[in-house]
């Protein structure tokens, strides 16, 4: 671990010494300072040997603390029940663990070849650094990610007064369109318009990042071929999953042509040289490059620990990881431009993440798993008051701002908005979704949902209460998808078992969309403005008949938890009927005492009357 700055390193007291007894009721602190190098684990094994005589909290002073590795936290860094273990943050202090290095030595770009490619504004604006001079010599390659792709740790990104900026693409804002595919797989042949581009042909290190086929999966792929003269591109096997359809929507993404605007970054991994357009507001003295790929924080098997008012930032994997262990919180922490996961929950019970700032994160802001499913017993997560947003940012759908599964976990109170798919991402049983403030996500996909769950009628038990869904735009993100609605709650494909109850729903697209499920309870909630507010199908039955053994794989599902045992049917009689009951047929459905104010009411679907879709009386008006 390296730091910033070099001032005097300084103890509250000495905790090998035993200089001070700890009281009873009150932790002693050892106060850390960023300038010694390797300062946190040093504090960290003096406060490991302090405990064995009372609580210690250990209080980083402000600065900033630059990690080449993870901080790895066990349980002998635990602390109790009654007294935790916490690292904290100095009164007022702003305190940075980082896992970015600096980047200097900026010159005005003097190269006759790159000066001829660069757009005319740009020339005398970008800057250049040679990061092989400052020791930055295995920048990683960048790597295929997106949807149905295994999560993996981001590429180095460029990092000025805190943000994180764009790599260079084309067009700066929208789309490129495929206008006709000229071959299949194994490599994606297709044509496209834009005079833009060309001049530009084949380059090294040439992206491609698009939502090929659908709007809910986007995937970034390296340019097998580029002709910017004709128009035409490829992309390689394994590609996507759908291959690619006329009318899709990509960019161009990492080609040096494309450095036209401030923010904007390129680089030469051949050369080792980075190209960059510092914005006007930039002072260059500030960038950085993320490095760390490993989680910044990583708990494993600890118990009883806080990290308290830290800003964890600038890293190409996770802000902090929690694997297993008890009640480990993560409180009052602004963790942000990371390449993978804010906060990372992996089994374990009564782990929390509380009022915490997570934005600009790779993939999801938050993940909550835990508890076991066979025996429903509950892994007690929280994620409360938190405020999410602009995450996805590299892997665009299925990456929400709160990603749940397991059993048992309340995500409650949080502010989620800004994002370009789901706010909540479910899955497993008994899960509490309340009090949340939920807007402006969906932005960039269609057929999506703010609240998703889908294709395992084995997920019950959820409730959805007491949330604020609003200003869901209604939009086609695409003609490459008809069907590009945008939900508030999406239970897709057969979800089963959930209850809506007494949420607000205001200009929330497709509000409530049972697709094909039953057993759904959607009671005194509000509606205003939704078109429409309540969407029931019997897909089972009608287009998704095929799919119901098929890729759904349901019947999968089922097998992997003990449903007919003692423990499932007390818990959910209902699904011990499932499969004698017709499990294609939406069964079950209760929606009544709801009030709907303008918009459109329902919409029901596959022949369904009000009867077979289980609506009673609501209280439909004009607002």
């Amino acid at each position: 671990m390296t730091t910033t700055r070099r001032p005097a390193y300084t103890f509250l007291f000495l905790l090998v010494a035993g200089v001070r007894p700890v009281g009873p009721c009150h932790a002693a602190e050892l106060r850390v300072d960023p300038a010694t190098p390797h300062g946190l684990e040093v504090a960290r094994a003096l406060a490991r040997t302090g405990r064995r005589m009372g609580p210690v909290d250990l209080v980083l002073e402000a600065g900033t603390y630059r990690l080449d590795r993870p901080l790895e936290l066990t349980v002998s860094d635990s602390g109790t029940e009654r007294h935790p273990a916490v690292w904290r943050a100095a009164v007022g202090a702003t305190v940075r663990l980082t896992g970015a290095v600096r980047v200097t030595g900026w010159e005005t770009v003097r190269e006759a070849a790159i000066l001829a490619r660069l757009d005319a504004a740009a020339r005398p604006a970008v800057r250049v650094t040679d990061l092989r001079s400052l020791g930055l010599s295995a920048c990683g390659p960048m790597v295929r990610r997106g949807f149905g792709l295994p999560v993996v740790p981001g590429w180095p990104e460029l990092v000025c007064g805190d943000r994180i900026m764009p790599l260079a693409r084309h067009p700066n804002t929208g789309w490129l369109n495929v206008t006709a595919t000229l071959t299949g797989r194994p490599v994606e042949r297709f044509a496209f318009r834009d005079a833009t581009v060309r001049t530009w042909n084949a380059q090294p290190d040439l992206w491609l990042h698009g939502y090929w086929a659908f709007d809910w999966a986007d995937t970034w792929d390296p340019a097998v071929a580029f002709d910017g003269a004709h128009g035409e591109a490829a992309i390689g096997s394994p590609q996507g999953w759908y291959g690619v359809l006329p009318e899709a929507r990509f960019t161009i993404v990492n080609a040096l042509e494309a450095l036209d605007e401030p923010g904007e970054w390129w680089l030469d991994r051949s050369a080792g040289r980075l190209y960059f357009w510092p914005p006007a507001d930039a002072a260059l003295e500030t960038t950085e490059l993320t490095w760390l790929d490993g989680p910044l924080v990583s708990i494993k098997g600890a118990h009883d620990l806080r990290l308290e008012g830290l800003t964890l930032e600038n890293g190409r994997g996770t802000g902090v990881r929690i694997t297993g262990g008890t009640a480990c919180t993560v409180s009052g922490c602004t963790v942000r431009n990371l390449g993978t996961v804010g906060v990372d929950v992996e089994g374990g019970l009564r782990h929390t993440v509380t009022g915490c700032s997570i934005y600009e994160t790779g993939d999801d802001a938050i993940r909550l798993g835990g508890g076991d499913r066979r025996t429903l017993a509950p892994s007690g997560h929280r994620a409360d008051g938190n405020d999410l947003h602009d995450f996805s940012r590299l892997d665009r759908v299925y990456h929400p701002g709160i990603a749940v599964t397991g059993v048992g976990v309340r995500v409650t109170h949080n502010r989620i908005h800004d994002a370009p798919h789901n706010a909540i991402l479910l899955g497993g049983n008994d899960h509490l979704i309340e009090a949340n403030d939920i807007s402006r996500v969906c932005r960039e996909t269609g057929d999506a949902g703010a609240f998703y769950m889908g294709r395992n009628p084995t997920d019950r038990g959820t409730v959805i209460r007491g949330n604020l869904f609003h200003d869901l735009t209604e939009r086609i993100a695409s003609t490459a998808d008809r069907w590009s609605h945008v939900m508030a709650v999406y239970l897709d494909d057969c979800a089963c078992g959930t209850r809506i109850e007494g949420n607000t729903f205001v200009r929330a697209g497709w509000a409530v969309m049972i697709g094909g499920g039953r057993d759904h309870t959607v009671i005194n909630n509000v509606f205003v403005d939704c078109t429409p507010a309540i969407h029931v199908d019997a897909r089972g039955l009608t287009w998704g008949k095929p799919h119901f053994e098929g890729d759904w794989e349901i019947k999968q599902r089922f097998a992997e938890v003990p449903w007919e045992s003692p423990r499932w049917t007390r818990r959910y009689p209902e699904l011990a009927r499932y499969w004698r009951e017709d499990p294609t047929r939406p069964r079950g459905n209760r929606i009544e005492g709801n009030t709907c104010l303008g918009g459109t009411w329902k919409d029901l679907a596959d022949g369904l009357t009000d009867a077979t879709a289980g609506i009673g009386a609501n209280f439909i008006g004009t607002p």
